[in-house]
């Protein structure tokens, strides 16, 4: 599939926690909710804590593991902090194989700057 990689098969996923993987040099975290994938930059762009150690909260909602801020895996919009946003992927499945692109996905909300000192970090 010209502009994808594959990065795993269906049951290398787990359901209730997410995949690291590789896309070029790019570090990416994969997700399977309700059967289907997502996958997002690994990088919480709070303290750069590695997403794919996050929690599902329910739904799409992940939960980033150090502190905490929320993200919509579909989007990358962050839900606690609104105007925040990691970058996504799209996700291709071909058989058991699942292929994610190589660039990121366009997204409405940008990504934003680790607060400043003394602003609050939840």
């Amino acid at each position: 599939m010209k502009g994808y990689v594959k990065v795993a098969s269906r049951g290398d996923v787990p359901g209730d926690k997410g995949l690291p993987v590789k896309i070029g040099k790019r570090e990416a975290a994969l997700f399977r909710v309700d059967g289907k994938y997502y996958a997002i930059k690994d990088v919480c762009p709070h303290l750069g804590a590695a997403l794919h150690r996050g929690f599902i909260l329910g739904g799409r909602t992940l939960a980033c593991p150090d502190h905490g801020w929320t993200f919509d895996l579909e989007s990358g919009a962050c839900t606690n902090r609104p105007g925040c946003s990691v970058p996504c992927y799209d996700v291709q499945l071909v058989g058991e194989e699942i292929y994610v692109s190589e660039r990121y996905r366009r997204s409405g909300a940008p990504s934003c700057s680790p607060p400043s000192v003394g602003e609050g970090t939840t």
